[in-house]
């Protein structure tokens, strides 16, 4: 398998505005997430192994948080450049009546998977406070970033990240191997 490496070119098509991008530690790096991610479509319970051997983007948000909004727009860039090889599940913590409303409105424009937190259990699990919050997935499905907050001076980061991640994907290491 060849690695989708994303062109910082693409930096330029997705600065969007947002807030300052701060370092967090809710979840311990290299562990394996939460399985839980909430409801998707036609109510259909979303698991971290339902993405087994992908990039995994999970992202806490709000319909009311324009930082959240601008990251999500950034994300679907990079999963469309990243093809299959990366998938980006969007949690949001409204009510489910403004889910489905935003939702509607959103799924015109957006391909990445909208779930929703009902109860704020996915987000206890995953010790978000705070939104948006993000958490990068690498394919053995661990914890390979997470990231609280949100700014244009985060895309380069992110990008480079991703496509560090892409890379192990392509070429694993032998020696993490068990």
């Amino acid at each position: 398998m060849t690695a989708s490496v994303l062109p910082r070119g693409v930096l330029a098509g997705l600065l969007l505005l947002g807030s300052v991008v701060t370092p967090a530690s809710a979840l311990d790096r290299g562990q394996p997430p939460p399985q839980a991610l909430g409801t998707g479509p036609n109510f259909s319970v979303l698991r971290t192994p339902d993405y087994a051997g992908r990039i995994l983007v999970v992202t806490f948000w709000a319909s009311w948080c324009g930082p959240c909004l601008n990251e999500m727009s950034v994300l679907e860039r990079l999963q469309q450049e990243a093809g299959d090889q990366l998938a980006v599940v969007s949690v949001n913590i409204e009510s489910l009546a403004r889910f489905r409303e935003v939702r509607r409105v959103l799924s015109k424009r957006l391909s990445l998977t909208l779930a929703h937190d009902g109860d704020g259990s996915v987000r206890k699990a995953w010790g978000v406070g705070p939104i948006p919050h993000m958490f990068m997935i690498d394919h053995e499905g661990r914890v390979a970033y997470e990231h609280r907050g949100y700014g244009n001076d985060f895309i380069p980061a992110l990008v480079d990240e991703v496509n560090e991640l892409l890379r192990r994907q392509a070429h694993p290491d032998p020696a993490s191997t068990p």
